[in-house]
């Protein structure tokens, strides 16, 4: 452990090798107990329906502008990672205009041709209707694409009204507009990047601060004299404070739900009389463990992404592999932590939701993707 600290502090690369444990793919929990207020403040459902969006300022007016009466397909594709603010900013699209009727669809599992029927029955032009889940329209197994462009169809339809907002994945959205041509009828789409440094320490501070605790960047425990000493020069250069939100940034890959998952994770003490919060370093998060996979598993990562979802009929028919060994990957895969049940369901899988967004940014480093 010395000499990894040696080569962080002096700016030496390292190497981390792949283990096959779930853990190894999982953010880091909280090692110490915490107030449960504080605790929620930085729930991935609080920041959904909280009204933290720093850095977002633009792509919110452009939404805004996209659903307006003036504009004619009233139509906004918001297309980010998961747990880069999607929610947070089509919540604030909601509460932001008194709009007489809000439906939102949110899919879950494979999507019927009765279902995307009903979604365009009421319309009014007063109504937002939001679609979640556009990946649930893509069945690489039995269905193929009927249903996307069956959605397709009834959203180009003459006659639409109402204001429509759909929210994606960036693979997902690219795929459906290679597959469908949805691109075609919406307008330039929305698209959350990745916080720079300074958009994320901002975010990140602004719901600390509504906790009312001080803040305290500590060294880490049991380092040597002369890691003391080193430290303390480095310091001179990057202070503590500086360095905790470098490290949080590279780990989270500038993705606000990571960051503050790794911040929980980051805390040493909670000093409840004299209201402070003790950090210590950021630990290993999971994306340094996905640059390390091989390209088989980054290809099964990249073809389920790219749908969203998968099976194991759907994975036999893209690989030609037998039923059985289509779910004997899966599974394995699943136990590995690369991938994870869908809710309720023991059939359908999907890239783990801590791992989808630091997996585009891979594949991206990769140049698999774009």
């Amino acid at each position: 452990r010395r000499l990894e600290t040696w080569q962080e502090v002096l700016g030496i690369p390292r190497s981390t090798p792949v283990g096959s444990h779930p853990q190894v793919f999982s953010v880091p929990e909280p090692q110490v107990s915490m107030p449960l207020v504080y605790r929620r403040l930085f729930a991935a459902e609080t920041l959904e329906a909280g009204d933290v969006l720093t850095g977002r300022e633009d792509e919110l007016e452009r939404a805004r502008l996209s659903l307006s009466p003036h504009q004619s397909t009233r139509l906004a594709v918001v297309v980010g990672h998961d747990g880069i603010g999607k929610a947070s900013l089509t919540n604030a699209i909601v509460r932001g205009r008194n709009w007489k009727n809000v439906k939102r669809w949110h899919w879950q599992q494979p999507v019927s041709s009765d279902e995307v029927d009903a979604v365009f029955e009421s319309q009014g032009d007063n109504h937002l209707i939001v679609v979640e889940g556009l990946h649930w329209l893509i069945d690489s197994g039995g269905g193929g694409f009927a249903m996307l462009r069956r959605f397709r169809d009834h959203l180009a339809k003459p006659g639409r009204r109402g204001a429509w907002m759909l929210t994606a994945d960036p693979l997902v959205w690219q795929y459906a507009c290679q597959i469908a041509q949805l691109g075609t009828i919406a307008a330039e789409p929305i698209i959350l990047h990745p916080l720079a440094a300074a958009e994320l320490e901002a975010a990140v501070l602004a719901r600390h601060a509504l906790s009312g605790y001080g803040l305290s960047f500590d060294p880490p425990h049991g380092r040597s004299g002369f890691d003391r000493f080193l430290q303390r020069h480095v310091n001179r250069l990057q202070r503590p404070y500086q360095r905790f939100f470098q490290h949080l940034h590279e780990a989270s890959g500038g993705l606000i739900r990571d960051a503050l998952r790794l911040w929980l994770a980051s805390i040493r003490q909670i000093d409840e009389k004299n209201d402070f919060v003790h950090l210590g370093d950021v630990p290993e998060a999971p994306l340094t463990f996905l640059r390390t996979l091989s390209d088989d598993d980054l290809l099964h990562l990249f073809v389920i992404s790219r749908q969203g979802w998968i099976d194991a009929a759907g994975f036999a028919e893209l690989f030609r592999l037998s039923a059985g060994t289509a779910q004997a990957q899966l599974t394995g895969m699943a136990q590995r932590g690369l991938l994870q049940r869908q809710r309720d369901s023991d059939v359908f899988y999907r890239v783990h939701i801590a791992l989808r967004g630091a997996l585009t940014q891979v594949l991206s480093e990769q140049q698999w993707v774009h």
